[in-house]
């Protein structure tokens, strides 16, 4: 601690250094004065200010060590000298001889070379003058202070300085390779630091050791990603622009000059760059911080894979949940389907027998005379609740099952009234517009076969294919007229001829359909004409068996056959035609 504080003392306004003889390795005697360091300096001041003597003290220290220390501590130092004494001696035969080129050898510099200050490189070169100037020693030739005043003068010259700089120590920076198991520090810290002493930018990071931290770790990388370099490489020039014989040439040469140092600068960064890489792939730091990053990643992707089958797991568990309730559900619904139906058909069941009963019923009442088709019109639209109320009271009197029979039929015939009346306001409504032309008609017809039923946008295409007709319009004429369009092999057909035929055929059939139509609506006038003259003279009685007869011919025969009272007067025994037209009216 004393040492320190004496070390950093103020220098004395009164210190005078001490001027002694020293003699050189020539033999010759010379001044030498004692700056204000190292030991002298010390001794001074502990003499001044603390009155001690730096060799009493240092032996007060070494008392405590072993004779055997001792002994073993001045034999080392006694070789260090005549070590130092020896490379000394072959330094000075070298640089006499001729054999030392270095600037920074000459100078005494080569431990430090490019880390050299310029405060050192000129004290080293003022030594050397002081020791090898001709006035001061004779016997040592001019050609060895030649030496040392040029690498003075190349070392000194910031330009000249980095010229040599940038060849110096060239051979000796080999980019290591590096394999397992070698260690990772000794590789490439010796050549980062080489690199290091061409860099820009200051203060060069260290590599540093495993303990440093990650952020300085990866700081260094940066550093060296972006390294920029002040190599000078003009001494790989290809010519020599003092070899020029005009400015035209000169200015090729350089411009030449400069695209080999760009090359070479490219390569030099190419390889640093290559070779910070191959550290940072290897740094065993680096590779620590990338194993526990994969191994909290993978961690983190067991612990997502984890979840996410927990949550399939209660997802599954909800769907299973769920299907059972559906399935429940359904269960309960084809139950209470399959009741309804069975209740349906007990009703259905019920209401045929009530129907059965009160058809005999009505047909015994005396006092209800009605048709066929108001008698079935009631039977069919009433339900089981009516048929039961309408039973029971045809069973209680004839009168009552005459009011009540007569009420459900006027209630029946007025809801088909006002049905029919909102049908006819409608088709009014759908009729209201312009009435059809015959072309529009044949249109319509060519339309309804082009684009059957199940064609997507079908009444769209018939309007558009008739286009002076909308969609509802089209509708309403189709179903108005009960339109049945032509096959699509008459569409189809080729030959003009066998379509005019098959249309020819078509409408015969359609005129004789008509004129058996137009003959069996005069039959019936006249059979109504006759009825109004002649007066009955007495009631045709009609029994129950004889009525089943006639709604089964009614349903039998259709209304477009040919004598088709005819037919049916044949299915009722004892019956005429005029008599089976009379009960139906």
């Amino acid at each position: 601690m004393v040492r320190r504080l004496l070390i950093e003392w103020k220098l004395p306004s009164d210190w005078s250094g001490k001027e002694v003889i020293n003699c050189g390795l020539g033999g010759y005697p010379c001044f030498k004065k004692i700056e204000a360091a190292g030991k002298p300096y010390q001794e001074f001041l502990l003499k001044r200010f603390f009155g001690e003597d730096i060799s009493s003290s240092s032996s007060t220290n070494s008392s405590s060590k072993s004779k055997e220390e001792e002994e073993e501590e001045e034999e080392n130092e006694i070789e260090n000298k005549e070590q130092r004494a020896k490379y000394e001696q072959k330094r000075h035969v070298r640089l006499v001889s001729g054999k030392m080129d270095d600037p920074y050898e000459i100078l005494g510099l080569e431990a430090k070379r490019w880390d050299a200050s310029d405060e050192e490189i000129k004290l080293a070169y003022r030594k050397l003058v002081l020791k090898y100037h001709p006035d001061k020693n004779v016997e040592v030739n001019d050609d060895a202070f030649k030496k040392i005043q040029e690498a003075f003068d190349t070392l000194s010259d910031p330009r000249k300085r980095r010229i040599y700089d940038s060849t110096d120590d060239d051979d000796s920076i080999v980019f290591p390779s590096f394999s397992e198991g070698d260690d990772f520090f000794a590789v490439f810290a010796p050549t980062f630091k080489r690199l290091s002493k061409w860099s820009q930018k200051k203060p060069i990071p260290n590599l540093g050791d495993k303990k440093t931290s990650i952020d300085a770790v990866e700081k260094f990388y940066n550093w060296w990603f972006t390294f920029k370099s002040w190599r000078d490489f003009s001494f790989l020039d290809e010519f020599d622009i003092e070899d020029a014989e005009s400015r035209d040439e000169r200015r090729w040469m350089e411009k030449q000059n400069e695209k080999t140092r760009k090359k070479h600068k490219k390569e030099e960064q190419s390889k640093i760059f290559r070779f910070t890489e191959l550290a940072e792939k290897n740094d065993p730091r680096i590779l620590k911080v990338k194993e526990e990053r994969r191994m909290r990643e993978e961690k983190e992707r067991e612990e997502k894979a984890k979840r996410q089958k927990e949550l399939q797991e209660i997802a599954q568990k909800q769907a299973e949940e769920e299907k059972k309730k559906k399935e429940e559900e359904e269960r309960r619904r084809l139950e209470e389907e399959a009741e309804r139906k069975k209740a349906k058909i007990e009703e259905n069941k019920k209401s045929a027998k009530l129907r059965n009963k009160n058809r005999g019923l009505i047909g015994k009442n005396q006092k209800i005379t009605p048709t066929v088709e108001d008698l079935e019109l009631v039977i069919s639209k009433l339900n089981l609740y009516q048929l039961t109320e309408l039973n029971s009271c045809l069973l209680e009197s004839d009168e009552a099952g005459k009011l009540s029979f007569e009420t459900f039929l006027s209630s029946i015939q007025s809801d088909l009234s006002e049905k029919r009346s909102s049908e006819k306001k409608t088709t009014n409504l759908n009729t209201s517009s312009s009435p059809w032309t015959e072309n529009e008609l044949s249109l319509l017809s060519k339309a309804v076969a082009k684009y059957p039923g199940g064609v997507t946008d079908r009444w769209e295409h018939i309007s558009a294919f008739i286009g002076t007709r909308t969609v509802k319009e089209v509708i309403a004429k189709t179903k108005e007229t009960k339109f049945v369009p032509l096959k699509s092999a008459n569409l189809q057909a080729t030959d003009a001829f066998e379509r005019f035929n098959q249309t020819k055929k078509k409408l015969e059939k359609e005129s004789e359909a008509q004129k058996d139509l137009e003959k069996e609506q005069n039959e019936k006038e006249e059979l109504l004409k006759g009825e109004k003259t002649v007066i009955p003279t007495k009631t045709i009685e009609w029994s129950s068996e004889d009525q089943k007869a006639l709604e089964k011919a009614l349903s039998k025969i259709p209304s477009t056959a040919t004598d088709r009272w005819d037919q049916i007067a044949l299915h009722v025994p004892g019956k005429t035609k005029k008599d089976c037209i009379l009960r139906y009216k």
